[in-house]
């Protein structure tokens, strides 16, 4: 069970469609209210490689793009200038 601070706001992130085949959209919701305006991201294979870097400026989404990946399972680790804003698993048909 994590403590949460009640005055704080957490970050959810959604994928969809999650699997995929050709794009994908990734939204973050609460980053206005906790005045977070550039986020990095990062995706990694099965196996720990980071395949694809980007960041995320002023939106709470961005689109994913297939861009050449192989279909499989990929993560996502999305940050700010101060912490993990949140973690996940793709999968690319």
């Amino acid at each position: 069970i994590n403590n949460i601070n009640e005055n704080e706001k957490e970050t959810t992130v959604y994928v969809y469609p999650n699997p995929f085949a050709e794009t994908a959209t990734l939204r973050i919701t609460n980053l206005h209210e906790l005045r977070i305006e550039n986020l990095k991201i990062k995706f990694y294979d099965v196996i720990g490689k980071e395949v694809f870097p980007a960041m995320i400026r002023n939106a709470n989404y961005f689109l994913i793009n297939r861009e050449g990946l192989e279909a499989g399972i990929y993560f996502y680790k999305i940050l700010s200038e101060k912490e993990v804003i949140g973690t996940g698993k793709l999968v690319i048909q």
